[in-house]
Protein backbone atom coordinates (compact mmCIF):
# COMPACT_ATOMS: atom_id res chain seq x y z
CA UNK A 1 0.00 0.00 0.00
CA UNK A 2 1.35 3.42 -0.98
CA UNK A 3 -0.36 6.68 -0.04
CA UNK A 4 1.61 9.66 -1.34
CA UNK A 5 0.94 13.39 -1.72
CA UNK A 6 -2.70 13.28 -0.60
CA UNK A 7 -4.77 15.68 1.52
CA UNK A 8 -7.08 14.41 4.26
CA UNK A 9 -8.99 17.30 5.80
CA UNK A 10 -12.15 17.93 7.83
CA UNK A 11 -12.78 14.30 8.73
CA UNK A 12 -15.03 13.52 11.67
CA UNK A 13 -13.35 10.41 13.05
CA UNK A 14 -10.69 8.49 11.10
CA UNK A 15 -8.66 9.38 8.02
CA UNK A 16 -7.01 6.01 7.24
CA UNK A 17 -7.75 2.74 9.01
CA UNK A 18 -6.48 -0.76 8.19
CA UNK A 19 -6.84 -3.78 10.44
CA UNK A 20 -4.18 -5.75 8.59
CA UNK A 21 -1.64 -4.79 5.95
CA UNK A 22 0.93 -7.22 4.56
CA UNK A 23 4.12 -6.43 2.71
CA UNK A 24 5.78 -3.01 2.66
CA UNK A 25 3.63 0.08 3.15
CA UNK A 26 4.47 3.76 2.74
CA UNK A 27 2.59 6.89 3.77
CA UNK A 28 4.59 9.85 2.51
CA UNK A 29 4.17 13.57 1.76
CA UNK A 30 0.56 13.71 2.92
CA UNK A 31 -1.39 16.28 4.91
CA UNK A 32 -3.83 15.28 7.64
CA UNK A 33 -5.75 18.25 9.06
CA UNK A 34 -8.82 18.83 11.21
CA UNK A 35 -9.41 15.20 12.14
CA UNK A 36 -11.96 14.37 14.83
CA UNK A 37 -14.84 16.13 16.48
CA UNK A 38 -15.07 17.74 19.90
CA UNK A 39 -18.64 16.47 20.22
CA UNK A 40 -17.55 12.83 19.82
CA UNK A 41 -17.05 11.32 23.28
CA UNK A 42 -16.11 7.71 22.57
CA UNK A 43 -14.39 5.53 19.98
CA UNK A 44 -11.11 5.84 18.09
CA UNK A 45 -10.06 9.12 16.54
CA UNK A 46 -6.97 9.46 14.41
CA UNK A 47 -5.19 10.16 11.16
CA UNK A 48 -3.48 6.79 10.70
CA UNK A 49 -4.64 3.58 12.42
CA UNK A 50 -2.77 0.55 11.12
CA UNK A 51 -2.94 -2.88 12.70
CA UNK A 52 -5.19 -4.07 15.48
CA UNK A 53 -4.09 -1.71 18.25
CA UNK A 54 -6.96 -2.05 20.68
CA UNK A 55 -7.65 -5.80 20.82
CA UNK A 56 -4.09 -7.14 21.07
CA UNK A 57 -4.63 -9.72 18.34
CA UNK A 58 -2.06 -10.81 15.76
CA UNK A 59 -3.36 -8.38 13.13
CA UNK A 60 -0.38 -6.21 12.29
CA UNK A 61 1.62 -4.78 9.43
CA UNK A 62 4.93 -6.23 8.29
CA UNK A 63 6.66 -2.91 7.56
CA UNK A 64 5.47 0.70 7.61
CA UNK A 65 7.20 3.89 6.47
CA UNK A 66 5.56 7.16 7.60
CA UNK A 67 7.63 10.05 6.28
CA UNK A 68 7.39 13.75 5.38
CA UNK A 69 3.76 14.09 6.44
CA UNK A 70 2.00 16.98 8.18
CA UNK A 71 -0.48 16.21 10.95
CA UNK A 72 -2.42 19.08 12.51
CA UNK A 73 -5.54 19.68 14.57
CA UNK A 74 -6.64 16.33 15.96
CA UNK A 75 -9.75 17.10 18.01
CA UNK A 76 -10.99 15.01 20.94
CA UNK A 77 -13.10 15.54 24.03
CA UNK A 78 -14.16 13.59 27.13
CA UNK A 79 -17.53 13.70 28.78
CA UNK A 80 -16.43 14.27 32.37
CA UNK A 81 -19.93 14.03 33.83
CA UNK A 82 -20.66 10.67 32.22
CA UNK A 83 -17.07 9.45 32.65
CA UNK A 84 -16.94 8.39 29.00
CA UNK A 85 -13.44 8.48 27.58
CA UNK A 86 -12.00 8.68 24.12
CA UNK A 87 -10.26 5.40 23.25
CA UNK A 88 -6.98 5.82 21.36
CA UNK A 89 -7.09 9.40 20.16
CA UNK A 90 -3.82 9.57 18.24
CA UNK A 91 -2.33 11.17 15.18
CA UNK A 92 -0.70 7.79 14.51
CA UNK A 93 -1.53 4.42 16.11
CA UNK A 94 0.25 1.44 14.57
CA UNK A 95 0.95 -2.19 15.29
CA UNK A 96 3.71 -3.71 13.18
CA UNK A 97 6.77 -5.89 13.06
CA UNK A 98 8.91 -2.96 11.87
CA UNK A 99 8.17 0.73 11.37
CA UNK A 100 9.99 3.98 10.56
CA UNK A 101 8.36 7.32 11.45
CA UNK A 102 10.61 10.04 10.08
CA UNK A 103 10.59 13.78 9.39
CA UNK A 104 6.92 14.45 10.10
CA UNK A 105 5.35 17.45 11.85
CA UNK A 106 2.62 17.10 14.48
CA UNK A 107 0.73 20.14 15.68
CA UNK A 108 -2.09 20.55 18.19
CA UNK A 109 -3.96 17.63 19.60
CA UNK A 110 -6.94 19.72 20.68
CA UNK A 111 -9.32 19.00 23.53
CA UNK A 112 -8.95 16.59 26.40
CA UNK A 113 -9.04 12.80 26.16
CA UNK A 114 -8.13 9.84 28.38
CA UNK A 115 -5.84 8.13 25.83
CA UNK A 116 -4.21 10.98 23.96
CA UNK A 117 -0.82 10.33 22.42
CA UNK A 118 0.56 11.93 19.28
CA UNK A 119 2.40 8.77 18.20
CA UNK A 120 1.28 5.47 19.75
CA UNK A 121 3.06 2.29 18.66
CA UNK A 122 3.27 -1.42 19.28
CA UNK A 123 6.24 -2.32 17.10
CA UNK A 124 9.03 -4.86 17.56
CA UNK A 125 11.65 -2.77 15.73
CA UNK A 126 10.75 0.92 15.83
CA UNK A 127 12.54 4.05 14.61
CA UNK A 128 11.09 7.49 15.34
CA UNK A 129 13.42 10.17 14.01
CA UNK A 130 13.65 13.83 13.00
CA UNK A 131 10.04 14.66 13.84
CA UNK A 132 8.74 17.90 15.34
CA UNK A 133 5.88 17.51 17.82
CA UNK A 134 4.09 20.58 19.16
CA UNK A 135 1.31 20.20 21.73
CA UNK A 136 0.99 16.66 20.44
CA UNK A 137 -0.51 14.78 23.34
CA UNK A 138 -1.18 14.20 27.01
CA UNK A 139 -2.07 10.63 27.99
CA UNK A 140 1.07 8.51 27.94
CA UNK A 141 3.20 10.87 25.90
CA UNK A 142 3.81 12.75 22.69
CA UNK A 143 5.53 9.50 21.68
CA UNK A 144 4.42 6.31 23.42
CA UNK A 145 6.41 3.23 22.34
CA UNK A 146 4.38 0.45 23.91
CA UNK A 147 5.34 -3.14 24.58
CA UNK A 148 4.79 -5.80 21.93
CA UNK A 149 5.06 -9.57 22.01
CA UNK A 150 8.47 -10.70 20.81
CA UNK A 151 11.81 -8.89 20.79
CA UNK A 152 11.44 -5.11 21.07
CA UNK A 153 13.96 -2.34 20.39
CA UNK A 154 12.93 1.32 20.14
CA UNK A 155 15.16 3.93 18.48
CA UNK A 156 13.90 7.46 19.22
CA UNK A 157 16.37 10.01 17.88
CA UNK A 158 16.68 13.68 16.89
CA UNK A 159 13.09 14.68 17.58
CA UNK A 160 11.95 18.08 18.88
CA UNK A 161 9.17 18.39 21.45
CA UNK A 162 7.46 21.69 22.18
CA UNK A 163 4.27 22.63 23.95
CA UNK A 164 2.45 23.52 27.11
CA UNK A 165 2.25 20.17 28.89
CA UNK A 166 2.65 16.40 28.78
CA UNK A 167 5.26 13.64 28.68
CA UNK A 168 7.64 13.78 25.73
CA UNK A 169 8.68 10.10 25.47
CA UNK A 170 7.28 7.03 27.19
CA UNK A 171 9.34 3.97 26.32
CA UNK A 172 8.82 0.32 27.22
CA UNK A 173 11.85 -1.97 27.17
CA UNK A 174 15.32 -1.59 25.64
CA UNK A 175 16.31 0.99 23.08
CA UNK A 176 18.25 4.11 22.15
CA UNK A 177 16.90 7.58 23.00
CA UNK A 178 19.36 10.08 21.56
CA UNK A 179 19.66 13.66 20.35
CA UNK A 180 16.16 14.80 21.28
CA UNK A 181 15.33 18.36 22.37
CA UNK A 182 12.50 18.73 24.86
CA UNK A 183 10.99 22.19 25.36
CA UNK A 184 7.73 21.45 27.20
CA UNK A 185 6.70 24.17 29.63
CA UNK A 186 4.74 22.08 32.15
CA UNK A 187 6.14 18.59 31.89
CA UNK A 188 4.87 15.35 33.37
CA UNK A 189 8.26 13.78 32.66
CA UNK A 190 10.71 14.25 29.82
CA UNK A 191 11.56 10.58 29.34
CA UNK A 192 9.80 7.78 31.19
CA UNK A 193 10.95 4.22 30.66
CA UNK A 194 9.81 0.96 32.16
CA UNK A 195 9.78 -2.67 31.15
CA UNK A 196 6.74 -4.79 30.40
CA UNK A 197 6.58 -8.51 31.07
CA UNK A 198 5.53 -9.04 27.44
CA UNK A 199 8.85 -7.70 26.13
CA UNK A 200 11.76 -9.98 25.30
CA UNK A 201 14.90 -7.87 25.67
CA UNK A 202 17.54 -10.33 24.46
CA UNK A 203 21.00 -8.86 25.07
CA UNK A 204 19.85 -5.28 24.63
CA UNK A 205 20.06 -2.45 27.13
CA UNK A 206 18.69 1.08 27.35
CA UNK A 207 20.82 4.07 26.36
CA UNK A 208 19.72 7.69 26.88
CA UNK A 209 22.30 10.12 25.54
CA UNK A 210 22.88 13.56 24.00
CA UNK A 211 19.40 14.84 24.83
CA UNK A 212 18.68 18.39 25.94
CA UNK A 213 15.96 19.22 28.45
CA UNK A 214 14.71 22.82 28.55
CA UNK A 215 11.57 22.30 30.53
CA UNK A 216 9.68 23.14 33.68
CA UNK A 217 7.06 21.94 36.09
CA UNK A 218 4.30 24.28 37.25
CA UNK A 219 2.26 21.87 39.36
CA UNK A 220 -1.12 22.51 37.73
CA UNK A 221 -2.47 22.16 34.23
CA UNK A 222 -5.57 23.73 32.71
CA UNK A 223 -7.20 22.02 29.73
CA UNK A 224 -10.39 23.46 28.23
CA UNK A 225 -11.16 25.24 31.48
CA UNK A 226 -10.55 22.13 33.64
CA UNK A 227 -7.73 22.44 36.18
CA UNK A 228 -5.67 19.35 37.00
CA UNK A 229 -3.77 19.77 40.27
CA UNK A 230 -0.41 18.28 41.24
CA UNK A 231 0.34 17.56 37.62
CA UNK A 232 3.56 15.66 36.99
CA UNK A 233 6.01 13.14 38.37
CA UNK A 234 8.48 15.90 39.25
CA UNK A 235 11.17 14.01 37.32
CA UNK A 236 12.81 14.87 34.01
CA UNK A 237 14.08 11.32 33.44
CA UNK A 238 12.22 8.56 35.29
CA UNK A 239 13.32 4.93 34.84
CA UNK A 240 11.85 2.08 36.86
CA UNK A 241 11.82 -1.72 36.81
CA UNK A 242 13.99 -1.93 33.70
CA UNK A 243 15.98 -5.10 34.35
CA UNK A 244 18.62 -4.44 31.69
CA UNK A 245 21.90 -2.48 31.58
CA UNK A 246 21.33 1.29 31.53
CA UNK A 247 23.57 4.04 30.16
CA UNK A 248 22.63 7.70 30.64
CA UNK A 249 25.30 9.94 29.17
CA UNK A 250 26.04 13.40 27.74
CA UNK A 251 22.59 14.82 28.45
CA UNK A 252 22.06 18.49 29.32
CA UNK A 253 19.54 19.44 31.99
CA UNK A 254 18.66 23.11 31.70
CA UNK A 255 15.25 23.34 33.43
CA UNK A 256 13.25 26.50 33.93
CA UNK A 257 11.94 25.37 37.35
CA UNK A 258 13.25 23.11 40.09
CA UNK A 259 12.33 19.41 40.35
CA UNK A 260 12.37 17.04 43.33
CA UNK A 261 14.80 14.85 41.34
CA UNK A 262 16.12 15.55 37.88
CA UNK A 263 16.91 11.91 37.17
CA UNK A 264 15.31 8.97 38.97
CA UNK A 265 16.43 5.38 38.42
CA UNK A 266 14.79 2.68 40.46
CA UNK A 267 15.39 -1.03 40.87
CA UNK A 268 16.80 -2.07 37.50
CA UNK A 269 18.75 -4.95 39.06
CA UNK A 270 21.53 -4.59 36.48
CA UNK A 271 24.50 -2.29 35.88
CA UNK A 272 23.93 1.46 35.61
CA UNK A 273 26.32 3.99 34.09
CA UNK A 274 25.56 7.70 34.48
CA UNK A 275 28.32 9.48 32.59
CA UNK A 276 29.27 13.03 31.58
CA UNK A 277 25.88 14.66 32.05
CA UNK A 278 25.53 18.37 32.78
CA UNK A 279 23.03 19.62 35.34
CA UNK A 280 22.87 23.37 34.62
CA UNK A 281 20.57 24.22 37.49
CA UNK A 282 21.94 27.60 38.57
CA UNK A 283 20.08 28.40 41.81
CA UNK A 284 17.80 25.34 41.65
CA UNK A 285 17.29 22.95 44.54
CA UNK A 286 16.38 19.25 44.57
CA UNK A 287 18.33 16.06 43.91
CA UNK A 288 20.33 15.53 40.73
CA UNK A 289 20.30 11.71 40.67
CA UNK A 290 17.98 9.67 42.85
CA UNK A 291 18.59 5.92 42.96
CA UNK A 292 15.53 4.47 44.63
CA UNK A 293 12.03 3.20 43.95
CA UNK A 294 11.29 0.03 45.91
CA UNK A 295 9.73 0.22 49.37
CA UNK A 296 10.52 -2.02 52.32
CA UNK A 297 8.00 -3.25 54.91
CA UNK A 298 8.20 0.07 56.75
CA UNK A 299 7.50 2.09 53.62
CA UNK A 300 11.08 3.30 53.14
CA UNK A 301 12.39 3.48 49.58
CA UNK A 302 15.69 1.89 48.71
CA UNK A 303 17.85 0.85 45.77
CA UNK A 304 18.59 -2.64 44.51
CA UNK A 305 21.01 -1.53 41.80
CA UNK A 306 23.83 -4.07 41.65
CA UNK A 307 26.65 -2.03 40.14
CA UNK A 308 26.34 1.72 39.60
CA UNK A 309 29.00 4.04 38.18
CA UNK A 310 28.41 7.80 38.30
CA UNK A 311 31.34 9.48 36.62
CA UNK A 312 32.34 12.68 34.82
CA UNK A 313 29.15 14.60 35.54
CA UNK A 314 28.92 18.32 36.21
CA UNK A 315 26.45 19.47 38.86
CA UNK A 316 25.68 23.16 39.26
CA UNK A 317 23.02 23.77 41.89
CA UNK A 318 21.92 26.19 44.55
CA UNK A 319 21.56 25.96 48.28
CA UNK A 320 19.92 22.69 49.27
CA UNK A 321 20.80 20.90 46.02
CA UNK A 322 22.05 17.29 46.42
CA UNK A 323 23.93 15.76 43.47
CA UNK A 324 23.18 12.18 44.49
CA UNK A 325 20.83 10.44 46.89
CA UNK A 326 20.55 6.70 47.31
CA UNK A 327 19.54 4.19 49.96
CA UNK A 328 20.82 0.69 50.69
CA UNK A 329 18.74 -1.94 52.47
CA UNK A 330 19.93 -5.18 53.93
CA UNK A 331 17.28 -7.88 53.61
CA UNK A 332 16.54 -10.37 56.37
CA UNK A 333 18.12 -13.40 54.67
CA UNK A 334 20.38 -12.20 51.84
CA UNK A 335 23.77 -10.58 51.98
CA UNK A 336 23.77 -7.60 49.65
CA UNK A 337 26.90 -6.96 47.60
CA UNK A 338 26.07 -3.80 45.72
CA UNK A 339 28.71 -1.39 44.55
CA UNK A 340 28.34 2.35 44.01
CA UNK A 341 31.19 4.35 42.46
CA UNK A 342 31.10 8.17 42.43
CA UNK A 343 34.12 9.19 40.35
CA UNK A 344 35.56 12.31 38.72
CA UNK A 345 32.45 14.45 39.08
CA UNK A 346 32.52 18.23 39.47
CA UNK A 347 30.12 19.93 41.86
CA UNK A 348 29.49 23.67 41.98
CA UNK A 349 27.20 25.21 44.54
CA UNK A 350 26.09 28.81 44.34
CA UNK A 351 24.39 28.66 47.73
CA UNK A 352 25.71 28.32 51.27
CA UNK A 353 29.14 27.02 52.26
CA UNK A 354 28.03 23.44 52.88
CA UNK A 355 27.16 20.79 50.34
CA UNK A 356 26.03 17.19 50.70
CA UNK A 357 27.78 15.49 47.82
CA UNK A 358 26.29 12.09 48.57
CA UNK A 359 23.47 10.98 50.78
CA UNK A 360 23.73 7.22 51.22
CA UNK A 361 21.43 5.83 53.86
CA UNK A 362 21.83 2.24 55.02
CA UNK A 363 19.17 0.40 56.95
CA UNK A 364 18.06 -3.14 57.44
CA UNK A 365 14.71 -4.56 56.47
CA UNK A 366 13.12 -3.77 59.83
CA UNK A 367 14.72 -0.34 60.17
CA UNK A 368 16.53 -1.37 63.36
CA UNK A 369 19.97 -0.27 64.48
CA UNK A 370 21.68 -3.62 63.87
CA UNK A 371 22.43 -4.80 60.37
CA UNK A 372 23.24 -8.31 59.25
CA UNK A 373 26.43 -8.88 57.28
CA UNK A 374 26.63 -6.05 54.77
CA UNK A 375 29.05 -6.25 51.86
CA UNK A 376 27.92 -3.11 50.03
CA UNK A 377 30.73 -0.89 48.77
CA UNK A 378 30.90 2.88 48.27
CA UNK A 379 33.85 4.27 46.29
CA UNK A 380 34.38 8.04 46.05
CA UNK A 381 37.42 9.25 44.10
CA UNK A 382 38.68 12.07 41.88
CA UNK A 383 35.75 14.44 42.46
CA UNK A 384 36.07 18.22 42.73
CA UNK A 385 33.95 20.93 44.30
CA UNK A 386 34.05 24.72 44.49
CA UNK A 387 33.52 24.38 48.24
CA UNK A 388 36.41 23.64 50.56
CA UNK A 389 34.70 20.57 51.97
CA UNK A 390 31.87 18.46 50.74
CA UNK A 391 30.24 15.83 52.89
CA UNK A 392 29.25 12.25 52.39
CA UNK A 393 26.50 10.97 54.63
CA UNK A 394 26.66 7.23 55.17
CA UNK A 395 25.83 4.84 57.97
CA UNK A 396 28.68 3.45 60.04
CA UNK A 397 27.52 -0.09 59.25
CA UNK A 398 28.29 0.18 55.56
CA UNK A 399 31.15 -2.29 55.60
CA UNK A 400 33.29 -1.09 52.67
CA UNK A 401 33.97 2.46 51.70
CA UNK A 402 36.89 4.25 50.08
CA UNK A 403 37.03 8.04 50.19
CA UNK A 404 40.20 8.73 48.24
CA UNK A 405 40.11 12.54 48.17
CA UNK A 406 39.76 14.09 51.60
CA UNK A 407 39.66 17.59 50.10
CA UNK A 408 36.41 16.63 48.42
CA UNK A 409 34.50 14.61 50.99
CA UNK A 410 34.44 13.94 54.68
CA UNK A 411 32.32 11.25 56.26
CA UNK A 412 29.33 12.09 58.39
CA UNK A 413 27.70 9.13 60.04
CA UNK A 414 23.97 9.56 60.08
CA UNK A 415 21.75 6.58 60.74
CA UNK A 416 18.26 7.10 59.39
Amino acid sequence: TIVDNCNFTDIGKMAIYHSLITGANAFTNNTFANIGNLNLVKGEIGALFIGDITNNTKYEANYILIQNNTFKNLMTHDDFEENVHIINANFIAIKADKAVIDNNTFNDLIGYGHDREGVYTKVRELTVSNNRLTNAGLGEGYICAKAHDGLVFNTIINNTFEGEAGTAIRNYGPGLIEGNTINIRNIYSGITSTQSGTVSVGNYGLTIRNNRFNTGRLGTLTVNGTTINSYGKNRIIAISNVHIPIIVENNIFNPTTNFDAYMSIGNPGESIQILNNTFSLSDKTGTGIYLASTKDSNGYTYSLNNNTIISGNHFNGGSGFKPLKTQFVQTATDVSTRKLSFLNNDISNSGDSGINALTCYVRDKDNTSTLAVNEDTLIVSGNTSNKSKASTLINTQLKNYDIANDNFATLKYNYK
